[in-house]
C-alpha cells in the first residue's frame, strides 16, 4: 500500500488540477488544440444536437474527441486507423460507447479529427489534459482535495474491494485506482452523460486493460445493494446527490420501501442523505473492517426532521468522524457540505472543524495538501478544530 506522500503524488500527477502549475509552453499547447476542437464543433452542429438529452454537451462533444484521437497512439502512422477501428475496440472496451460514438461520428468528422494528430503532433498529455479539463467543469466532480483527503481516511489495502456509488465522471475512481493498483474499484453511475464521460476518460488515461483495477456500470446504486449477489465491498466513497427527496425521483424506490417498513421512526419526509447513508454502511456490512465515506449537507447533521436517522446510526456505533468542509468546493452547491465517515464498533464521533482549510480559487475554493495532512493529522489528535465527542454527550446534546 503506497503512504501518505505517494498518495499525494499520484492525485497530483493527474493534469489540470488547482494544486498544479503546467509549464507555459505546455499550455499554449493545450490551448491550440482546444481551439482546433472548438471549430470543429462549430462546423458540425448534430453533435449538440445528439447530445440534446445530457447537459454539459460541449464538454461531453470535447471529451468524445479526445476518446477518439488517444486511438491513434497505438498506431506506429496515425493514417492507418480507420473509423471501422475505432467502432471495433470501442466495441471490445465497452458496447455503450461504440453505440454513442457511431451515431455522433460520420467518416468526414473523423477524418478532420484524425488529421490533427497527424498536423500538430499532439502528445498523449495534451489529450489527458483537455479531457481533466473538461471534466472539471461538470456539476457532478468530486474536487481533487476532497479526493485526496477520502482516500487517505480510507487507508484503502492491497486487494481490498472499493465502491465509488455515484461515480459521476470518474475523478475518485481513476484517482483512487491509480494509488492503489492493487485494489478492485467498482463505479456505480445512473446517469447516461456521466457513465459515458467516465469510460471515455477512463480509456484516455489507462487504455483497454482487460485486467485494469477499474470497472464502471450503469445502474442503481440502490439495486445493487438490494440483489441477491453478495455486492459488499470494503471501503465505499459517494459524493451522492445532496438533498434529494428520493421518494420523487424514481430512484431507490424498493430500498427506500424496505427502510420504511423495517424502521418505524422513518418518514418520506428525511433527507435523502441519510437514505444514501444507509445504502453506503449497508455495502461494507459484510467486512469487519469496512469503512465509507459519504458527503452530505450540513445540515442534515442537525435539523429537527433527521434527528431520528441520527440516533439510529449512533445506537448502531457507525458513525467514526464528520467533518465540516470549507465553502466553495463544489461545482454544484454552495450550502454547507460535511464528510461523514463511517465503520464499525464506535463509541466516540471525532468532530473537526475543517471550515478554514481552504486556498481561494478562481471559480471554487480547494485545500492544498499540506491542508489535507493537517486534517489527516486531526482524525487523532484533539485540537482547537477537532474535538473526540462520546455517544452519551451526544445524546444529551439531542443528537446535534
Amino acid at each position: 500500500m503506497k503512504n501518505q506522500n505517494e498518495i499525494h503524488n499520484d492525485y497530483q500527477s493527474f493534469p489540470a488540477s488547482n494544486e498544479k502549475v503546467l509549464d507555459q509552453d505546455f499550455l499554449n499547447q493545450v490551448k491550440a488544440v482546444q481551439a482546433v476542437l472548438d471549430l470543429n464543433l462549430r462546423s458540425n452542429p448534430q453533435l449538440f444536437m445528439n447530445s440534446a438529452n445530457f447537459s454539459n454537451s460541449i464538454p461531453i462533444a470535447k471529451i468524445m474527441y479526445c476518446y477518439l484521437l488517444s486511438f491513434t497512439y497505438e498506431f506506429n502512422d496515425p493514417r492507418e486507423l480507420t473509423l471501422s477501428d475505432v467502432l471495433i475496440r470501442s466495441d471490445e472496451y465497452n458496447p455503450a460507447i461504440r453505440a454513442y460514438f457511431k451515431k455522433n461520428i460520420d467518416q468526414l468528422i473523423f477524418e478532420e479529427l484524425n488529421s490533427l494528430v497527424i498536423d500538430k503532433s499532439i502528445s498523449k498529455e495534451v489529450i489527458k489534459t483537455i479531457v481533466e479539463e473538461e471534466c472539471s467543469s461538470f456539476e457532478w466532480i468530486t474536487p481533487d482535495s476532497v479526493v485526496s483527503l477520502a482516500l487517505q481516511i480510507l487507508k484503502i489495502k492491497d486487494g481490498e474491494t472499493v465502491v465509488d456509488v455515484g461515480s459521476g465522471a470518474g475523478n475518485f475512481l481513476l484517482k483512487g485506482a491509480a494509488a492503489n493498483p492493487r485494489a478492485k474499484f467498482t463505479g456505480l453511475e445512473i446517469n447516461t452523460g456521466m457513465y459515458l464521460v467516465s469510460l471515455m476518460r477512463n480509456y484516455v488515461h489507462n487504455g483497454n486493460i482487460s485486467d485494469g483495477n477499474i470497472k464502471i456500470l450503469q445502474t442503481d446504486a440502490f439495486d445493487i445493494v438490494d440483489s441477491e449477489a453478495n455486492n459488499r465491498f470494503d471501503k465505499v466513497f459517494a459524493n451522492y446527490p445532496i438533498g434529494m427527496q428520493l421518494k420523487f425521483s424514481g430512484v431507490g424506490q424498493r430500498y427506500l420501501k424496505k427502510i420504511s417498513e423495517s424502521t418505524s421512526h422513518f418518514r418520506s419526509t428525511n433527507s435523502g442523505d441519510w437514505v444514501f447513508n444507509r445504502l453506503i454502511r449497508d455495502l461494507t456490512v459484510n467486512s469487519p473492517k469496512g469503512k465509507a465515506i459519504g458527503i452530505m449537507a450540513g445540515g442534515s447533521s442537525w435539523n429537527k426532521t433527521d434527528k431520528a436517522e441520527r440516533r439510529y446510526f449512533l445506537a448502531r456505533g457507525v458513525v467514526e468522524c464528520v467533518i465540516a468542509l470549507p465553502a466553495k468546493l463544489f461545482n454544484d452547491t454552495g450550502i454547507p457540505v460535511m464528510m461523514i465517515v463511517f465503520s464499525f464498533g464506535n463509541k466516540n464521533v471525532r468532530m473537526i472543524d475543517a471550515t478554514q482549510f481552504f486556498q481561494l480559487g478562481r471559480r471554487q475554493n480547494f485545500m492544498n495538501p499540506q491542508q489535507v495532512d493537517q486534517l489527516v493529522k486531526a482524525l487523532n489528535k484533539d485540537s482547537d478544530y477537532s474535538r473526540l465527542v462520546a455517544y452519551e454527550e451526544m445524546e444529551k446534546q439531542d443528537y446535534v
